[in-house]
């Protein structure tokens, strides 16, 4: 009978261990995946993000022009200083489209006039991608959370069962 126990109480000792094992792992697949989710949402909003503040730029680089024409050299100061290769830069490592990059090339030159249509045509683009904000729906939970919490508590009631086995073998 005492062999029994033993046997028995190790079978358990060994089972706690497996669901040990099995809940670790369970949690860290739920974690791996809702962290890949929130890299995706990140990725999914930085693009439109991306968008509107080169939109923002060009309209600065315009607004500096046509008020350096005006003669209000105070308002063309102050927006002299638009990064709009900045924007341009972040919205293509965003993944922005190679089309409108172009198109908001033109817009920005280095020095010159802009090309007033391709600066339109960017901006009217820019803000169809940059549209209204997107709700993201509330996330869901994954399945593995669950899992693991059923494996841990399994592995504690196989933890309890092997106690209880090693002693009732002391006793007999």
């Amino acid at each position: 009978m005492r062999s029994v126990l033993r046997l028995a109480g190790t079978a358990c000792a060994v089972a706690a261990l497996l669901c040990v094992a099995g809940g670790f792992f369970a949690f860290r697949a739920a974690m791996s995946a809702k962290s890949s989710r929130a890299l995706a949402e990140q990725a999914e909003s930085a693009r439109p993000l991306a968008a509107a503040r080169l939109a923002v730029a060009l309209l600065e680089r315009r607004l500096s022009a046509d008020a350096a024409g005006a003669g209000s050299t105070a308002v063309s100061a102050a927006f002299q200083k638009n990064s709009g290769a900045a924007a341009l830069e972040a919205y293509r490592q965003a993944g922005g489209d190679p089309g409108i990059c172009a198109e908001a090339q033109k817009a920005l030159p280095a020095a010159g006039a802009p090309d007033e249509v391709a600066f339109l045509r960017a901006v009217r683009l820019l803000r169809a991608e940059a549209g209204p904000a997107r709700l993201l729906p509330p996330p869901e939970a994954p399945p593995s959370f669950a899992t693991g919490a059923r494996l841990l508590l399994a592995a504690g009631a196989a933890c309890l069962a092997a106690a209880l086995c090693c002693l009732a073998a002391g006793r007999a």
